[in-house]
């Protein structure tokens, strides 16, 4: 969650040109409050099922991954990112 204001600020500087979506793995929260509370404009959903991290690899969290516009993954990253590295990254799929 560090990065998530890192995130806001790419979202608010670049956000039409890309969707950014975040899921919580913790059942126990409400990830629209979440960000709601934090003040992040974008997506946030639940998943409730270990199925889901398992079909996607997910091997610790957090956990990023960027798709081109065809849907095919490009990049991911397990861990923290800096503003820089998620610029980074992003341009690979813009």
């Amino acid at each position: 969650m560090a990065e998530f204001p890192h995130f806001q600020e790419v979202v608010e500087a670049r956000g039409t040109e890309f969707n950014l979506v975040s899921v919580s793995v913790d059942p126990s929260g409400d990830p629209a409050a979440f960000a709601a509370s934090k003040g992040l404009s974008w997506n946030f959903g639940e998943v409730g099922d270990r199925a889901v991290t398992d079909m996607y690899g997910i091997t610790g969290i957090p956990a990023t991954f960027f798709y081109d516009k065809s849907g095919q993954l490009v990049d991911q990253v397990v861990g923290g990112m800096s503003r820089e590295e998620f610029e980074q990254r992003l341009a690979k799929i813009l």
